[in-house]
């Protein structure tokens, strides 16, 4: 659980918890992999919406899910979207 132990208020609340996720080394190996992984997949959809396999409404879709739940959605729904069925 994450508490704001400070007395000061002025400080923002998501500063303590990037500081609390990056607490031990396995963490920040997790945390590393996954934004990696994020990055990689963003820089794969931009490529895919230049060469027109995707298009825009399908790129926001994406993005979207990309940076309100994360990675987890946004590739499972890109492979969901582009699934072909022999």
């Amino acid at each position: 659980m994450i508490v704001n132990k400070n007395k000061d208020k002025s400080e923002p609340f998501f500063s303590l918890f990037f500081e609390q996720i990056n607490q031990n080394y396995a963490m920040g190996i997790l945390n590393a992999d996954l934004t990696i992984a994020a990055i990689s997949f963003l820089v794969f959809l931009v490529h895919r919406l230049r060469v027109k396999a995707i298009n825009k409404s399908q790129f926001i879709k994406y993005l979207v899910s990309l940076f309100m739940v994360g990675f987890s959605l946004a590739l499972p729904l890109y492979l969901y979207d582009n699934y072909k069925k022999d």
